[in-house]
């Protein structure tokens, strides 16, 4: 691989959450590490820069067509590797026929729309897609995620006492859900520890704040962790988003309750709940503080239900799915 060049265009906001950003990341430093020269395509955004710096070249956009086109080319990459969903990838089918010209190898993660049959490999592991590329991968199993989440499933084990939840909605909360969730679980019993994660791109902190202070509740927060699966491992319920972050979980086997920040995100919520491998409230502004707190009290209640849903969680989701997209790609190319 040394001296084959990947391009990999992608962003993250809190409109649009931060998973694409980690995927990329974890991505980039697999590659890296295999001796692809790693470029990135992105906004001007000191938060992104700040993130995969040290991965690769940064080139910057103003998310003009004709600029990325020209960077694109300038790059002369081996390999484009795009992670945005269609609604936030407006540019025309020119965009598209132009960078294919450039590269040998053209990639999209999630991406749906009537341009993949312009492309080489889609990896769709969180929402079915209704066009095709040359080569399709659309299950679980192709989501990137870190490879510390292997290793904790191995030693997770359900406890018959629920003595600690986990707040999670991305890394954006792009619908500032989290402290509604933290005023709801204020009635559960004081013995049952709060710890909620909150990204960079999270924009409702003083709000957070004030229902904390509010509660008078102890509430543990903690901002841009590393070692996620660290802090997964030793939870019993984990309240959670349907974005990467999901897998993650559904990897080490922790019961989950999935609320979703964006309707896209129904798809995947609903196929893992159909799984029973998480309980799936639905879309965000559509759950309401009594259906909540009447599922975690359940889900504490009950010891069997989190047993199953464990059991369940761990068979649809091994975390392998960075190690089975690089060895396409390597094989591919």
């Amino acid at each position: 691989n040394k001296n084959k060049k990947i391009l990999i265009k992608t962003d993250g906001n809190n409109v649009i959450g931060m998973g694409h950003l980690y995927r990329c990341i974890i991505l980039a430093k697999e590659l890296k590490k295999r001796g692809f020269e790693i470029n990135f395509l992105i906004p001007k955004n000191k938060l992104i820069e700040k993130k995969i710096g040290s991965l690769g070249i940064c080139n910057f956009t103003n998310n003009n067509q004709n600029t990325e086109i020209n960077i694109i080319r300038k790059t002369n990459p081996d390999i484009i590797f795009i992670d945005l969903l269609k609604k936030y990838f407006l540019y025309n089918e020119k965009f598209w026929t132009e960078i294919k010209t450039i590269c040998k190898l053209l990639i999209t993660i999630d991406f749906n729309g009537k341009e993949l049959k312009y492309v080489d490999l889609a990896f769709n592991p969180l929402f079915n897609t209704t066009h095709k590329a040359k080569k399709n991968f659309s299950e679980i199993k192709y989501c990137p995620i870190r490879k510390e989440y292997q290793k904790e499933r191995k030693k997770f084990k359900i406890s018959k006492k629920v003595k600690s939840i986990l707040i999670l909605q991305g890394g954006a909360d792009t619908k500032c859900f989290i402290p509604k969730i933290i005023n709801v679980l204020k009635k559960i019993p004081n013995e049952i520890k709060i710890t909620v994660v909150i990204g960079s791109a999270f924009k409702c902190k003083k709000e957070m704040n004030l229902i904390i202070k509010k509660n008078e509740r102890e509430v543990t927060v903690l901002q841009d962790i590393k070692n996620m699966a660290s802090i997964m491992k030793n939870k019993d319920i984990i309240i959670t988003s349907a974005g990467v972050t999901l897998i993650e979980i559904l990897t080490i086997g922790v019961p989950s309750i999935i609320i979703t920040g964006d309707k896209h995100e129904l798809e995947n919520a609903n196929r893992i709940a159909n799984k029973k491998a998480a309980i799936s409230l639905g879309y965000v502004k559509n759950v309401s503080q009594k259906i909540l707190y009447e599922t975690v009290e359940e889900l504490i209640q009950n010891y069997n239900k989190r047993k199953a849903l464990s059991r369940n969680a761990q068979k649809i989701s091994d975390g392998k799915g960075l190690e089975r997209i690089i060895k396409i790609i390597e094989k591919k190319i």
